[in-house]
């Protein structure tokens, strides 16, 4: 978890080099925010380790001192890179994820190797994307994160481990935000002129 906090500190206050979307022309320096959560009390931590089971250790040490946390949030829009929710959010979340598979039969689902989407957990996604991060639980992924993207009925096992995730993203959020989608998109608080975070910016 020492690493996870030393990370986290890296992250509280960033800058991006950003370029514009689309046919629009020119470069931006963003300033981002991460927002954090204080701790889970006992009874979410109780929910926590009954939902996740034998892969809840690395959640419920991360959850114990920060009950969600939004990483890299716009200072002049509500764009973020990734969100972390609070526990008591996972149900809803989770209901949100599964709703895009409900029209999606069964053979296809096998097809697409689907298998831990009625026991899996949503506990993190992109905002504004539709896709979410989910704890397998079952099938061939147990123990997995995945990355549930609805566009095209598609999904990646993005990190062995709870802990991997959040260095995979942490690492180089700059780079994930692109590979996760490109959906995150700040403002200038100016134009209607989205920009793409492409590199950390240092004054």
């Amino acid at each position: 978890m020492e690493e996870i906090r030393t990370l986290i500190s890296k992250n509280l206050s960033n800058q991006f080099r950003c370029k514009a979307a689309g046919s629009d022309n020119g470069e931006f320096i963003t300033s981002t925010e991460t927002v954090v959560e204080k701790g889970a009390d006992i009874a979410a931590l109780g929910a926590l380790r009954a939902q996740l089971r034998e892969f809840s250790e690395e959640f419920s040490e991360f959850f114990s001192e920060h009950n969600g946390i939004t990483f890299h949030r716009d200072t002049l829009s509500d764009a973020a890179g990734l969100q972390i929710h609070p526990i008591e959010d996972w149900n809803e979340i989770t209901s949100l994820m599964r709703e895009w598979y409900e029209f999606i039969d069964e053979e296809e689902l096998d097809e697409a190797g689907i298998d831990w989407l009625e026991s899996g957990i949503a506990f993190a996604e992109v905002p504004h994307s539709g896709n979410y991060f989910v704890l397998a639980l079952e099938g061939k992924n147990a123990g997995k994160i995945l990355y549930s993207d609805h566009d095209g009925l598609e999904y990646e096992p993005y990190a062995d481990t709870f802990f991997a995730f959040l260095k995979k993203y942490l690492a180089a959020p700059e780079k994930e935000m692109y590979r996760l989608g490109c959906y995150t998109r700040y403002s200038d608080g100016k134009t209607n002129i989205q920009w793409i975070p492409e590199e950390p910016y240092s004054p």
